[in-house]
Order: C-alpha cells, then sequence, then structure tokens
C-alpha cells in the first residue's frame, strides 16, 4: 500500500501540472472564441457602413474612398488552432477580409459574463457531481433496508445512466452544450457505479462479464468525448477504465486478463490522443495509470515462474508508448513537446526498471546485454529519424540521451572497477568527437559529463590509490594503470579537439583540459612509485621508516622527470598551461628532495656517494639542469621565462650544496652511530664534521664567485655571496662557541683566507663585474 501512495504521489506533480496548463489553455481557448466573435461583429458592421454610403454616393460623382479600419489577426496556437477554426463561416470571413486588421483588446469577464459561467457551467459541473453521490447513497440505503431487490436497483442505476447520456445527447443537439456535458458525465459515472456494484456488493455477475461492461462503458464515455469535444469527458473514461482492475479485483493473480484489458484500454486512449492533440493530458496520465497498475500487480503477486509473460506484457506497454512517440515524430507535431518527452521518459525509465527487478538477480550476466540492444534501438530511431529531418530535433536528441544513458548503464551492469572507468573513457571520447565534428551541442555536453562521472568513478574506486592485494601488484602493467592512461587520453584528445573546434567558449573548456591531463598523470606517477615501494616493503622486510625515506625522494626523482615531458610538449605546441604544470612538478620535486634529502635514513645503510639519497640529487641536479638549456632555447614564447631561468640557476646551486652538506653529515653520523657521546672520539668527529661543513661551504662559495665572474652571471655571484653569509654566520655563531681550540683556528683561518681570495677576485675583475 505504502509502494502505491509513493507513486501516486510521484505521479500525482506532473499530473497537477498538465491540469493546470489543460485548464490555462481551455480558458484561452474561451478568451478567443469571445474575441473572434467581436471580430465578426465588427467586420459585418464594417461591411454594412460601406455599402451604405455606396448607395448614398451617385453614379456621376467621384467615388469616395473609406479607410479601412486596420485588423491585427490573432494567431492561435498551433495546438488550438482546429477548435478555434471549426466553423467554415469563420474561416472563410477570415481570408476574406485577411487585408484588413482589427486590434482587439482583451478584456475581463463582465459581471453578466461571470453569472453566465458560475450558473451554466459551475453549477452543471456540481450538480452532475450531487447526483451521481445521491444515486449512490441511495443504492447503499436501498441495499441496507432491503426495500428492492438486487437486481431491480442494479437496473435502476443502468437505466438512469442511459436515460442522462440520451438526455445529454438531446440537449446538445439544442445547443446546450455545457449543460449537455453534466447530464453525460453524471450518467457515465452512475453507470460504472452499477456495474461495480453488480460485481462486487451483489455478486449478480462474473468477473469477465463485469470487465467487458465496464469496458463497454469506457468506450462509449470516448464515444461521448468525442461528440462533445470535451476534454472532461474524456478524463472521466480515464478514471474509469483504469479504476476498473481495483474495483473489479478478486484478490486473484490474473495476469493475462488484468494486462490484456490494460492493453486494450491503452490503444483506445492512445487512439483518443493522435486524434485529439490538445488532449494531451490523457497520454500523460495514460502512462502514469498503466506502470501504476503493474508494479501494484508485481509487488503483490509476481514470482519468477512468470518472468516469461511478464515480460512480455511489460514490453508491449513500453512498445505502445514508444509507438506513439514515433508517430508523434513523423507527423511533426511541434506542440507540447517538453510533457511529451516527459512522458517518454516515463515510459523507458519505468520499463528498464522492470526488466532490472525481474532479471537482474536471475540472470546478472544477460542485463548488460539487453541493456545494450535497448540502448541501440533509441540509437537506431535517432539515426533513422535524422536522415528522414536532416535536422537536429528535441525527439532526435531524446533518443540519442536515451540510448547514450542506456550504454553507460550497460557498462556499470557488466563490468567492475577500472574496467568501467576504461569503457566510460572511451565512451565519453567518442561523444565529444562526434559532438564537436557534428556540431550537436547535447552530443559533446554529454562527453563532458561522463567524463566528469568517470572521474568520480576512478577517485570512489578503494584501489585507485592503494593497490590491493599489495602482493599482486605490478607497475605499470596493471588495469589500474590503464584506467589511468585512458582518462589522460580522454583529457589530452579532448584538449586537441576543442582546439580545433569554433564552440564558444572552448578556450575555457580547452585550459581546463591541459591542466586535467597533467594533474592525472602526475597523480598516475605518484601512486605506482607509493605501491611499488609498498611491495618492496614486504619483499625485502624494509622498515617503516625506511620505506617513507625512499618513497618521499622517488616521488621527487619521479615528478622532476615527468616535469620534463611537460616542460618538452608544452615548449614544442606553445601549450602555457602545461608548461605551467611542468614548472610546479618540478618545484615540488626540489622541494621534496631537499626537505627529505638532508637525512639518509637508515644511518647505518648509508654509504658514502654511492647511495640512493646521492642518486636522487644528482638526478635532480641534471634534470634541473635540462629545464635550464630548455629554457634558454625557448625563452621567446614568454617574456616571464627569463626569470624562471634565474631561478634553475638558484636552484641547482641549492640542490648540490644539499647533497654535499648530507653527504658529509651523514657520513659523520655513521660513524658516531655507535660511539659514546662522553668519549673524546665522539667529541672529536663532531669538531670535525663541523669543520669540514664549513669549509665545504666557503669552498663551494669560491667556486660561485669563480664561475659567476667567468660567465659574466651575476644570480651566480649574488647566491655565492649569500652562502658566505651563511657560512660566517655558522662559524661565528656555532664553530666558535662549541668547537674545541683547534677546529676554531682552522675555521677561522679557512674563512680568511677565502674571503681575501674572494675580495682580490672583486677587485681584479672589478671591468667585467661593472
Amino acid at each position: 500500500m505504502a509502494f502505491i501512495i509513493f507513486y501516486l504521489i510521484i505521479i500525482a506533480i506532473p499530473i497537477i501540472i498538465i491540469w493546470n496548463k489543460s485548464y490555462k489553455n481551455s480558458n484561452k481557448i474561451d478568451e478567443l472564441k469571445w474575441e473572434l466573435k467581436a471580430l465578426r461583429k465588427e467586420i459585418s458592421s464594417s461591411q454594412r457602413s460601406k455599402t451604405e454610403i455606396k448607395k448614398e454616393i451617385p453614379p456621376e460623382k467621384k467615388t469616395i474612398s473609406i479607410p479601412t479600419i486596420p485588423i491585427t489577426e490573432t494567431k492561435p496556437p498551433v495546438s488550438l488552432g482546429e477548435e478555434l477554426f471549426s466553423d467554415n463561416s469563420i474561416k472563410q470571413e477570415s481570408t476574406t477580409e485577411s487585408k484588413t486588421e482589427l486590434i482587439v483588446e482583451k478584456k475581463s469577464l463582465t459581471k453578466n459574463e461571470w453569472e453566465v459561467f458560475v450558473g451554466g457551467k459551475v453549477l452543471n459541473r456540481i450538480g452532475s457531481i450531487a447526483l451521481v453521490i445521491g444515486l449512490g447513497y441511495f443504492l447503499k440505503y436501498a441495499f441496507d433496508n432491503d426495500l428492492i431487490s438486487e437486481t431491480i436497483r442494479v437496473l435502476i442505476g443502468v437505466s438512469i445512466g442511459i436515460l442522462l447520456i440520451a438526455g445529454g445527447v438531446r440537449f446538445y443537439q439544442k445547443d446546450l452544450k455545457i449543460f449537455s456535458q453534466g447530464l453525460a458525465g453524471a450518467g457515465i459515472s452512475i453507470l460504472y457505479l452499477s456495474i461495480y456494484a453488480s460485481f462486487n456488493y451483489y455478486h449478480l455477475v462474473p468477473q469477465p462479464l463485469a470487465f467487458g461492461f465496464m469496458a463497454i462503458v469506457t468506450i462509449i464515455t470516448f464515444i461521448q468525448a468525442f461528440y462533445y469535444d470535451s476534454l472532461a469527458v474524456s478524463l472521466l473514461g480515464w478514471a474509469g477504465g483504469f479504476l476498473t482492475p481495483f474495483l473489479l479485483s478478486t484478490g486473484q493473480a490474473n495476469e493475462v486478463g488484468l494486462f490484456t484489458y490494460i492493453i486494450l484500454l491503452d490503444i483506445g486512449l492512445l487512439i483518443v490522443v493522435l486524434k485529439k492533440d490538445t488532449w494531451v493530458i490523457l497520454e500523460a496520465l495514460t502512462v502514469a495509470g498503466t506502470y501504476l497498475i503493474f508494479y501494484a500487480w508485481y509487488d503483490e503477486y509476481y514470482t519468477s515462474e512468470k518472468l516469461a509473460i511478464t515480460l512480455f506484457f511489460l514490453s508491449a506497454f513500453w512498445l505502445l508508448f514508444f509507438l506513439l512517440n514515433m508517430s508523434h515524430v513523423i507527423k511533426s507535431i511541434k506542440t507540447y513537446i517538453e510533457l511529451r518527452q516527459i512522458v517518454s521518459s516515463i515510459n523507458v525509465a519505468f520499463y528498464y526498471l522492470g526488466l532490472y527487478l525481474m532479471i537482474d538477480n536471475l540472470y546478472h550476466e544477460w542485463m548488460g546485454f539487453i541493456t545494450v540492444i535497448l540502448s541501440v534501438i533509441y540509437f537506431s530511431t535517432f539515426f533513422l529519424l535524422y536522415r528522414k529531418q536532416n535536422i537536429v530535433s528535441y525527439q532526435q536528441i531524446f533518443s540519442l540521451l536515451t540510448a547514450i544513458i542506456l550504454f553507460t548503464i550497460s557498462i556499470l551492469i557488466q563490468f567492475e572497477k577500472f574496467v568501467i572507468v576504461i569503457f566510460w573513457a572511451i565512451e565519453a571520447l567518442i561523444l565529444l568527437w562526434l559532438g564537436i565534428k557534428s556540431k550537436i551541442n547535447m552530443l559533446w555536453i554529454t562527453g563532458l559529463a561522463i567524463t566528469l562521472i568517470t572521474i568520480i568513478a576512478l577517485l570512489t574506486i578503494p584501489d585507485a590509490f592503494i593497490y590491493t592485494p599489495i602482493k599482486e601488484f605490478t607497475p605499470i602493467f596493471n588495469i589500474r594503470s590503464l584506467s589511468y592512461i585512458s582518462i589522460a587520453i580522454l583529457f589530452g584528445t579532448s584538449s586537441y579537439l576543442f582546439s580545433k573546434s569554433d564552440i564558444s567558449n572552448s578556450g575555457q573548456y580547452l585550459r581546463t583540459f591541459n591542466y586535467a591531463v597533467c594533474v592525472i598523470l602526475f597523480v598516475f606517477v605518484t601512486v605506482e612509485i607509493s605501491d611499488y615501494l609498498q611491495k618492496l616493503q614486504l619483499v625485502e622486510e624494509f622498515g617503516d621508516d625506511q620505506v617513507r625515506f625512499l618513497k618521499l625522494l622517488s616521488w621527487s626523482i619521479g615528478w622532476t622527470v615527468l616535469s620534463i615531458l611537460f616542460i618538452l610538449f608544452g615548449y614544442m605546441k606553445n601549450i602555457f598551461e602545461i608548461i605551467i604544470s611542468g614548472l610546479f612538478a618540478l618545484g615540488l620535486g626540489v622541494l621534496l628532495s631537499i626537505i627529505k634529502g638532508i637525512t639518509y635514513v637508515p644511518i647505518e645503510q648509508f654509504s658514502l656517494l654511492f647511495n640512493y639519497r646521492a642518486f636522487v640529487l644528482a638526478s635532480i641536479v641534471a634534470s634541473l639542469t635540462i629545464h635550464l638549456l630548455l629554457l634558454r632555447k625557448n625563452q621567446d614564447l614568454y617574456e616571464w621565462l627569463n626569470d624562471i631561468s634565474k631561478i634553475f640557476q638558484v636552484g641547482i646551486i641549492i640542490v648540490v650544496l644539499s647533497l654535499i652538506t648530507g653527504e658529509i653529515r651523514d657520513y659523520y653520523e655513521k660513524a658516531i652511530l655507535f660511539l659514546d657521546i662522553d668519549s673524546s672520539e665522539y667529541l672529536s668527529k663532531i669538531n670535525l664534521q663541523q669543520m669540514i661543513l664549513s669549509s665545504s661551504w666557503l669552498l663551494v662559495s669560491m667556486i660561485l664567485i669563480i664561475l659567476g665572474i667567468w660567465k659574466r652571471d651575476q644570480i651566480i655571484r649574488i647566491t655565492a655571496i649569500i652562502i658566505f653569509g651563511v657560512a660566517i654566520l655558522k662559524i661565528f655563531l656555532y664553530d666558535l662557541s662549541f668547537l674545541d681550540t683547534l677546529y676554531r683556528i682552522f675555521s677561522f683561518i679557512g674563512l680568511g683566507i677565502i674571503l681575501l681570495i674572494a675580495s682580490y677576485l672583486y677587485q681584479k675583475y672589478k671591468k667585467i663585474i661593472l
């Protein structure tokens, strides 16, 4: 019961909207009819005035030209044209006087018109409802008090219903249209109630016969609706038709009888919709009623043994509404397009939901294939419609989007994890390519949406950043790597496609994809390195601190190597975003190597110069050198590249100094690892360590000054002076305070000699420097 209530609430919302829209259209029709009546009066009076003037003018006198009254033709909406111009006389008059124009102002109803509306229409509807309720209570009263036999009660109800319908026809012929519709509606309602009472209360007729009687009443209702040209009567027929299964239910799962009746009812209703385009509300209500009854039956009676027959009827329901939509497309009906697309969406959504509920649990391996078949049907529909119309219409876009969504769902159903990501990336790329090449915006926009879904899918996979099980991890050659590479190809190719397109805002999409391809490759390199070292920890039994040290240094070298690839491609194609991404990756790699490379972990495994830290820092120096050379060849691309080259020079010096400092420091740290902190040898090693560090910094500064003067490079010389300053501060603040006297002497003597040599070089080559 809760399911039915929830379903009714979902359906009620669009029904209310549709009803409101139909009500407004009905008001517009009434207003336009009043305007047309005014138009006819004005035209006829204008013709009479022309005739009288012509009679008064003698033939021998000049003809007086009377200016015509300007008339503005009020064009009704396409969907309402049939009802507005059903009178042939109005058509003829409007065509003969097409050259004259009349300004018809929209006026609100007068008091008399409101009185006619309330007294003639509102009271009629209320009276019809009251009559039905009264007769219903009469039947109940007669039943409770046993006044008349059961058969007579039913026959009385049927007779009254037939008499009211006949009376409605009679009064309609006397031009009492509103009154006659009220009589017809009341008669139809009483017939439904009488048949229901004969079956449910009195048990006079069996269920099949009651169904037949209900069907006959429904047919009569639609005949009356066409006769009166009344949407209200047709809605009464819809309500009676779909209430019949609930009213005549015996609590038994008569699937074939029930669904056969619904199919026949649907066919009748859809024929009405084809004949009366403005009664589009029936289309929405019919699809809602059909699936409401289906899922109500499914929730209570369905079992797996009924799979085949239930699939047959469910597919028949879908096919009916699918063919109806195709008929609208073939006839090029342009009215109520949005509403009909909603109906088509509800049709395919509830059809696929039924397929999934019945098939997936028992035959999951077939569900993806079935989804693809349904997707192919909608794609074929799009293709055939496009070839026929040679333009892109809303109906075609709906078929195409439905095909794409179904195909996307089929991938989700059939595959798992990274395979889904790979296929979605391929699908998104195909859609982007087709959309940009064909200039069908909806295609490439859908491609962008699937691209976003693909990224989200990758991020939500647990193995996306930490491979499990880690023992089975193989660097590069694994399904996760293929998914990352697929997305990178998607981003890169999309960037190229937008660069060649004339789509508005294509530059924004281009820049976004350029950054995206760099980010995805950066993440890919990072996770591959991380998982390789995690596996190495299991195989080689490394400690957590050692793995963390190796991981961070490996990240730094991986990022710097990746930055070279970015920079090479960025310079080659002059792509600003990729150049920036390459510089960013390089900066992160250099910074991480300096921070984590200062101390070797574990220190007991340190070997002077022949260690992983020395290899990484030397590789980064080489990478910075390559970056510097490439930059100097391409510095004309952007003015700011000249400033970047200076940063590269400083970076090379800092990394070299970091390498020297780390090697000297760790050499002595390993030497004193097992010494007693109070021993003389321990203090001697500490003093020697600090003295050699200071000396090495001074020596590096001296070499840099010589190199800066030789290359006439001010940046190198300034960097040397800064290192000089750091060395001087260390010697005066640390060495002077903590080192033994002998080591202080050596430090200050070395400082003095190197400073004097530096001063000499500055004086000797002053002209070059200046």
